[in-house]
């Protein structure tokens, strides 16, 4: 929603929940600010978007709504997880889980244990992890949610090859590749294909990685000829120049992320590098060291693509460094993926083994 329309529907909102005070309809009240607490999350304002859903809990509470204190619930530790507030996340996704057994709500349970299960990953809590993502696939599966399913089985994925459990690893994302290819979505699809490339890699199975890695190259050229990416650039741009009419820098810098990621997919390497150089600056400025990695990973790609192998190393040694200043342990394992690919480009086999 762009942003004269986010104020529109700001004024309307707030004006239903007056009325609805004024009629003294708790239903009308607590939509109307979940409504605007929406609005508030899309602008960043997670103090009165806090305050918005906060309201809407207490009458929810009194109105017995089981099911929208659920819901209250999940929003607030939504903006718990961006402030970075664990503890309160995990409280308030704990309140919803059980809210949403006691209403019979399959998908609701789901979403609160995958919500769980990323805090336990934030912590390195990884049986924890394994736990949540586990009883939330089985949930998916229950209410019949392919797209959830695989994003579940991902999450496992990942916890598989940090704890370098490879069979199991391919078993999950073998599994989320198939869901994938039912929902028909093309970038998890590959996404799915080079992770298992990356692990028929570590075991040197060389053969099965080039198969999987062509794979995903593929379903790359084939999203490119349908021309999405014209689209999606333009797209970017103008959401782009949307936030930096708005002053929202940490936007600027997504969108700019977003249009390096097309610009490189399109083999346009200056103006990736452009992209992703200025993306890691706003970054930077707004301290976000999770996105600083990102956009140096990036940068390190495009270096790599262009053959200059040397500012590949320094990028990725970069977000390697940030990703353990963040504790981001998937940040880490893409960052030695990616500089042990580099390696093997290199000829450096043994730096590269070290790397795995």
């Amino acid at each position: 929603m762009q942003r004269d329309q986010l104020e529109e529907a700001e004024k309307v909102f707030g004006e239903a929940l007056e009325l609805n005070k004024e009629a003294q309809n708790v239903q009308g009240q607590t939509f109307a600010l979940g409504k605007v607490g929406d609005i508030y999350m899309q602008r960043d304002q997670l103090e009165e978007a806090e305050k918005a859903f906060g309201e809407a809990l207490e009458l929810d509470k009194e109105a017995q709504n089981v099911q929208g204190q659920a819901f209250a619930l999940g929003k607030l530790g939504d903006i718990y997880m961006q402030r970075d507030q664990l503890k309160l996340a995990e409280k308030a996704f704990r309140e919803a889980l059980e809210l949403n057994k006691e209403a019979q709500n399959v998908q609701g349970q789901a979403f609160a244990l995958g919500n769980l299960g990323n805090i336990y990953i934030c912590r390195d809590q990884l049986a924890e992890a394994e736990k949540a993502f586990g009883e939330a696939l089985e949930l998916f599966k229950e209410a019949q949610n392919v797209q959830n399913q695989a994003i579940a089985l991902r999450r496992l994925g990942h916890i598989y090859i940090h704890r370098d459990q490879l069979e199991e690893a391919e078993k999950a994302f073998g599994e989320a590749l198939k869901l994938d290819k039912e929902a028909q979505n093309v970038q998890s699809q590959t996404f799915a294909l080079k992770k298992l490339g990356n692990i028929y890699m570590q075991r040197d199975q060389l053969k099965e990685a080039e198969k999987a890695f062509r794979e995903a190259l593929k379903l790359n050229k084939e999203a490119q000829d349908r021309d999405q990416l014209e689209e999606a650039k333009k797209a970017f741009g103008e959401a782009l120049e949307l936030s930096k009419e708005a002053q929202n820098v940490q936007d600027q810098a997504i969108a700019l992320g977003e249009l390096g990621n097309i610009c490189m997919q399109r083999d346009q390497l200056e103006e990736a590098e452009k992209a992703s150089g200025e993306a890691l600056e706003l970054f930077k400025e707004t301290q976000n060291v999770k996105n600083q990695a990102i956009a140096l990973r990036r940068l390190g790609h495009t270096y790599i693509c262009r053959d200059e192998l040397e500012e590949a190393e320094k990028a990725f040694g970069e977000a390697l460094a940030l990703d353990r200043k963040a504790h981001d342990l998937w940040g880490q394992a893409e960052d030695l993926r990616s500089l042990g690919n580099l390696y093997i480009c290199q000829g450096q086999l043994e730096k590269a083994r070290n790397t795995y």
